[in-house]
């Protein structure tokens, strides 16, 4: 191990092996987390990247097994969510502005009539937020700044709640 900038570097031939011994966990986790748009090939690369950056990271070799096993699958899951809500986005948001998809089933009656009221830009975010984006990720999308999504947001809350009620 080399030692860079007060950061442990494994070297080349350490980081093979490491690789090599971990691909079975690296393509399990990945199996277990593909589908919807993370597909398994995408996650095995994410698998390695995080496992690179792992490794270093391990203070013990005898450690070594027990430490990945313990955070890996989080990068992966992070990484399949991530690719998923990309996917998402481009596939049922922008090809798809009627109200279906996989995204309603279980809405009750009330939220329908709800989602039928608004406007255009207004859908849209909502479906944004069904598929799980952040604002700042709305924000980009839709080209408005943060604030401006988050006051939308809260006035559809303020409305929905006064046609509930």
């Amino acid at each position: 191990m080399n030692r860079t900038n007060g950061r442990k570097e494994l070297a080349d031939e350490e980081l093979q092996r490491i690789t090599e011994d971990f691909t079975p966990l690296v393509r399990s986790l990945a199996r277990r987390y593909q589908g919807r748009g993370a597909e398994f090939e995408d996650l095995v690369q994410e698998g390695y990247l995080a496992l690179i950056k792992l490794a270093p990271r391990c203070r013990k070799k005898e450690y070594m097994a027990l430490f990945l096993k313990k955070r890996l699958p989080a990068k992966i899951r992070n990484a399949a969510k991530r690719l998923r809500r990309k996917f998402s986005l481009e596939a049922d948001i922008t090809e798809n502005d009627n109200i279906s998809g996989e995204w309603t089933q279980g809405l009750t009656t009330q939220t329908w009539q709800l989602l039928e009221g608004l406007g255009n830009g207004d859908f849209e975010l909502i479906k944004m937020l069904a598929f799980g984006y952040l604002q700042r990720e709305i924000a980009e999308k839709l080209g408005i700044s943060q604030q401006a999504v988050s006051s939308r947001i809260f006035k559809m809350r303020k409305n929905a709640k006064t046609l509930v009620d």
